[in-house]
């Protein structure tokens, strides 16, 4: 392409021009593209697109966790193109979520290509220069058209494929990829597929990565949807096992852009910031070592308002922000943003040793069995110590996980079990039968006829809530590893608008819900922490005034 070109350049020029194609960041601002205005304007790498810009010619595998329009995307569009204008052979391919949103970046390449010689108003000298250059690019490669041909012509066909047919380069847009060998693989939005097509998910692991090669540039930018599970958070727990250590070329690099990298996150018109606001700002400021600024604290407060929940997962400042988002259909979502604002979530403390501890279960003979341990302060709020979520054990490793906690904290005063507790387990006695053998105080709540009305109750329970840090960290059982139990609470959602979907984190937040029926129903008091019988103590009672002596 070079000799090409240097038909019409003196030595000197030529010299210039391949040195200035052979860079392949400075190449980048002969491109123009729509801005979000969409006015037309020259390329120009912010700091998220130089920063990754840099990493691209150090390793091979990138995966990107972002704020929303850092433009990610539009630099991985803009360096795919300037592979294949300037490469022989090139191959690339896209995944992203939808067809469409695959369309629109092979569009962004088209128009970048078909601009390479346009000439703005009032044009600089290095206009003019980067103008002709384009002029000379687009000669050699030759004006798009929509029916493959030979010679000099860039075919974009109705399948969305654009390919220069004079250097054999070419790129396509796909939801899944499983073909011919690639050099570049731009994978867009895997948190958003692994939580509405995760069958999807595992084909671009399984897939398209091991189809792409281990010489192959891939670029996987996402913001996280899902939580704590799905393929993209296993990716990216594995990329983030890899910081600071030597990486192959089958490792991916982890990438964190938060919003306030951004300095178009900017609002000039002052806003009121809550007490909540401020301590948010200040904790960000604190973790992140940055200082934000009054117009920054301006944007964000705006954008709140309406992303409501989903602003930490569209606009994270951390890693933790991005990993922990509220999903769309969540029951708990406002009850648990408003327990991880107020700090409430993740608290450390130790048990009251003058109040009794209760547990709340939910039973799977051959599912998941999920235990919360309770104890009211006095004051009518709970603190919730612990969660133990397993799946397919025996009662006797309940009752063992059990004694551990009666160990470190003091003994259970009553066990509160769901309406099955008195179905039968594997032994042949009921599972209230099997507590009450190993020394507990058992008692069935009844659910409720209506579902959603124990889920109320559920919520006005997490409103009077401090959960201990542990509640968040995961629960480990030999090889085995189950998500916490806040993080089932969060990933708890509906199936329709009459049923919550029962699917692995239902357990938790059944059990959840059992501790939060039992009050409602009187069965324990959340000031004192046990149940009256107008004077008359029970059995369970008794128990409890033990402890209370």
């Amino acid at each position: 392409m070079m000799m090409a070109m240097g038909a019409s350049l003196t030595a000197e020029q030529f010299q210039r021009v391949q040195a200035f194609l052979a860079d392949e960041e400075a190449r980048l601002s002969l491109f123009w593209i729509l801005d979000k205005d969409g006015k037309i304007r020259r390329f120009a790498p912010n700091m998220a697109q130089r920063a990754l810009g840099k990493g691209l010619r150090e390793h091979t595998r990138h995966l990107v966790l972002k704020a929303r329009q850092l433009g990610i995307s539009t630099y991985s569009a803009m360096y795919a193109l300037g592979k294949m204008l300037f490469c022989q052979n090139y191959k690339a391919a896209i995944i992203d979520k939808t067809q469409e949103d695959g369309d629109e970046k092979i569009d962004k390449m088209r128009f970048a290509y078909e601009n390479l010689d346009y000439v703005p108003e009032n044009p600089t000298r290095r206009d003019l220069e980067l103008a002709e250059i384009g002029r000379m690019i687009k000669e050699y490669h030759g004006p798009i058209v929509k029916t493959a041909t030979r010679g000099r012509y860039c075919v974009l066909s109705k399948t969305n494929v654009l390919a220069f047919m004079r250097n054999k380069s070419s790129i396509r847009a796909r939801v899944t990829y499983r073909g011919g060998t690639i050099q570049f693989l731009h994978v867009s939005e895997l948190g958003h597929i692994s939580v509405k097509e995760p069958k999807r998910a595992q084909e671009v692991v399984t897939g398209s990565y091991n189809s792409a090669g281990k010489n192959c540039t891939i670029i996987a930018e996402s913001t996280h949807e899902g939580g704590k599970e799905g393929v993209h958070y296993q990716q990216l727990l594995a990329a983030m096992d890899n910081i600071g250590k030597k990486l192959n070329k089958v490792q991916f690099r982890f990438w964190f852009f938060p919003w306030f990298r951004d300095p178009g996150y900017v609002i000039d018109e002052p806003q009121d910031l809550s007490d909540a606001d401020r301590e948010y700002f200040a904790g960000i400021e604190r973790i992140c070592n940055v200082t934000l600024t009054d117009k920054q604290k301006n944007w964000y407060v705006s954008m709140q308002q309406t992303q409501r929940s989903l602003m930490r997962q569209e606009y994270p400042s951390t890693p933790d922000e991005a990993l922990s988002p509220i999903m769309d259909g969540t029951i708990y979502a406002r009850q648990i943003m408003a327990l991880r604002e107020s700090g409430d979530l993740t608290r450390s403390f130790e048990p009251d040793r003058y109040r009794p501890i209760y547990t709340a279960w939910d039973i799977g003979f051959s599912d998941f069995t999920s235990i919360w341990w309770f104890q009211p302060t006095g004051d009518g709020r709970w603190l919730v110590l612990d969660n133990y979520t397993a799946n397919r054990e025996e009662q006797s490793h309940y009752i063992d996980i059990m004694r551990e906690h009666d160990a470190k904290w003091g003994r259970c005063a009553c066990v509160y079990l769901p309406h099955d507790g008195g179905s039968h387990n594997n032994t042949g006695t009921t599972y209230a039968e099997g507590m009450r053998r190993a020394g507990y105080t058992v008692r069935n709540v009844k659910r409720r006829s209506n579902t959603w009305v124990g889920i109320d109750n559920a919520r006005d329970l997490l409103r009077n809530c401090i959960f201990h840090k542990r509640c968040s960290e995961p629960t480990r059982l030999g090889v085995k590893t189950y998500l916490s139990g806040v993080e089932y609470l969060t990933l708890y959602r509906t199936e329709n608008e009459r049923q919550p979907l029962h699917d692995d984190s239902s357990h938790a937040a059944d059990a959840f819900r059992t501790f939060a029926d039992a009050i409602e129903r009187g069965l324990v008091s959340p000031n004192r922490g046990y149940e009256s019988h107008g004077g008359r103590l029970g059995r369970m009672d008794r128990v409890v005034e033990d402890y209370l002596d």
